[in-house]
Parts: structure tokens; C-alpha cells; sequence
């Protein structure tokens, strides 16, 4: 298994735009015939597929980016797409003058697909820099990490839910204490209407003469 990385430095000695083909082909040709084995090609190929995939400037040469199809095609490559921004380089150019491309993509024989038929491509920016990373991750420790973050975002909610259950709890526990403490004092200046011996005949038990007054 091989893995091949391109940059700008494989372009550094060419000062014409027409050779970039030509030298493209020929390097992935030869890496296609040295590797027998599957093989991953990632980077900077300094070429676009078709014109789709580049915004400002003039347009760029059809015949150039039919032979970086049909390069890819003869040493069957396949891109593996990205999930990130769109464009991986820039000019860093004001609005009127600024260009974007996706120059930089991830491409694999089928071999090397068959063997990892799960790989996720992700563009991710470095800050100053024109271009954008490729970053490749197994699409199962994606999905890990998703469960992970998933998992985290749900303890943090029950806690969260926890935390403030508790903080309502305590609330309430305090205001019905000042409740309590308020119906005390109310009570207390309230002036009993039953006095002591007017309860104690109330609470006597009934005698027969009380019940003769009543029936008779």
C-alpha cells in the first residue's frame, strides 16, 4: 500500500502553465506504473477537473483540465469527494480580484478503495494559509466520535437539567420556610375567640340531662 503526496514544490521548475498537464500525467503515470498496489494520491495537483470548481479570474484551459480527467481515468483514480468547504486555495486577493479553486483532493485506486471503502475526506482551514488540509478519517471513527460528542452533549444536559432541579428545589424548600415563619405570625396576633373554660365545656362529654333538654 502507498500513499503519494503532491504540493506546490512539484510544480516549482515549471514557469508555464501548458506543462503542468504534461508533467501531471507523467508523474502520475509513473507512480501508477511503479506501485503495484493500491494507492492513495493526496494534495496539491495545482489543476481543477472542470471549470465548476473554480470561481473568479479567467477561464481556465479546457484542454488542460481534459487531460487531468483522462490522467486519472487511465491510472484509475477516483476522487473521494470532501465534506468541509468547498475551495482549498485562494489568492487572498480583495473581493473584485480574488479567486478560488479546488486545487488540493484526495483520489485512490479502487483497490486502495475496496480496502478502505469507508474513508471520509475533510477540508479543514490552518488559519493564514491559501490553502485548505485534507484530512482523511475512517468513516467508523467518525461515527465514534459523533456517539462521543453525542454522548457528552447528553450527560452535560442531564446534568444541566440536575443542577437546576436542585437550585428550584432549594427555592422552594426557602420560601416555604418564610411561609411558615409568616403564618406563625399571623397566628400570633390573632386573638383567640374561644377562651380556655368555654372550650373545656365544649370538649365535656354530654349528660343525660343535656339530652332530655333536647328531646323533651
Amino acid at each position: 500500500m502507498q500513499l503519494y503526496e503532491f504540493n506546490d514544490k512539484t510544480y516549482s521548475t515549471l514557469s508555464n502553465d501548458s506543462w503542468m498537464p504534461f508533467y501531471l500525467r507523467t508523474s502520475l503515470d509513473h507512480y501508477n506504473i511503479t506501485f503495484r498496489c493500491p494507492w492513495l494520491c493526496v494534495g496539491d495537483f495545482n489543476e481543477i477537473f472542470y471549470e465548476s470548481e473554480k470561481i473568479g479570474g479567467t477561464d481556465r484551459n479546457e484542454s488542460s483540465m481534459r487531460a487531468f480527467r483522462e490522467t486519472c481515468t487511465d491510472c484509475v483514480l477516483r476522487d473521494l469527494g470532501y465534506r468541509g468547504p468547498r475551495f482549498t486555495w485562494w489568492n487572498n486577493r480583495d473581493e473584485e480580484a480574488r479567486i478560488r479553486c479546488r486545487l488540493d483532493r484526495a483520489m485512490a485506486t479502487q483497490d486502495w478503495s475496496a480496502k478502505f471503502p469507508r474513508m471520509v475526506v475533510f477540508t479543514e482551514s490552518l488559519g493564514a494559509l491559501d490553502h485548505l488540509v485534507l484530512r482523511s478519517i475512517p468513516l467508523k471513527d467518525v461515527q465514534d466520535r459523533i456517539k462521543e460528542k453525542q454522548k457528552e452533549l447528553q450527560d452535560a444536559y442531564v446534568e444541566e437539567v440536575s443542577l437546576l432541579a436542585n437550585q428550584r428545589i432549594k427555592v422552594l424548600q426557602k420560601e416555604v420556610q418564610r411561609l411558615a415563619r409568616e403564618k406563625e405570625l399571623v397566628l400570633a396576633h390573632i386573638q383567640p375567640c374561644i377562651t380556655v373554660d368555654m372550650n373545656e365545656v365544649l370538649a365535656a362529654d354530654i349528660t343525660l340531662e343535656e339530652v332530655r333538654l333536647v328531646l323533651f
